[in-house]
């Protein structure tokens, strides 16, 4: 595990090299995702966790950005008026933009949006009759946010980055079409 865990941070180091080469903030955040979603085929109610890694443009009043996320949740789920015991785990790709207001003050809010687009893996060890131990599949949706930079620095230095949003993602497992992974996420990261 700790060979992984250093591969990944010199990964990361590299990749926010280049994006700061290219113009571009490298940020790493984390927090909390806590699910909303359809009464009868979701993971409602359940706390999951979140680690994202993504690149965004410096310097503008719009900051396109891209970004890669990775899930990990696990609870109860609701399916046909069972409620079996669930582990999922999940990444996926965020596109979109940050309307940034105040750019040039240190305290920076901003509101955006993102099309998603990823592939979950869904464990259930006694699932309801006619549904598989294990799926996976497609997910795909949009998530809308809102939070502040805090330049502690400069304008143009690091920041702390605390974002709320909604995620409203739909996934093609627990043999579901439109498992709801839908729900409100709160982070904590870093821009470079």
């Amino acid at each position: 595990m700790k060979k992984y865990s250093v591969l990944t941070l010199v990964c990361f180091g590299l990749a926010a090299e280049l994006a700061s080469a290219c113009d571009y903030s490298p940020i790493l955040e984390g927090g909390l995702e806590f699910y909303t979603g359809d009464p009868a085929k979701s993971n409602s109610g359940a706390q999951g966790y979140v680690v994202s890694l993504s690149a965004e443009k410096k310097r503008e009043f719009i900051r396109y950005n891209v970004a890669a996320e990775f899930q990990y949740s696990s609870g109860t789920a609701m399916l046909a008026g069972a409620t079996p015991s669930y582990t999922l785990y999940g990444t996926a790709f965020a596109l979109g933009a940050h309307f940034v207001f105040m750019s040039d003050n240190k305290f920076q809010p901003f509101v955006g949006g993102e099309g998603v687009f990823g592939w979950h893996f869904l464990k259930m060890p006694a699932p309801p009759s006619g549904i598989d131990i294990n799926t996976s599949g497609l997910s795909y949706g949009y998530e809308v946010t809102a939070g502040c930079d805090l330049r502690l620095w400069s304008t143009d230095g690091r920041a702390l980055r605390l974002r709320g949003g909604y995620w409203a993602v739909k996934s093609q497992i627990a043999n579901q079409s439109g498992f709801d992974l839908t729900g409100f996420r709160f982070t904590i990261g870093v821009v470079y």
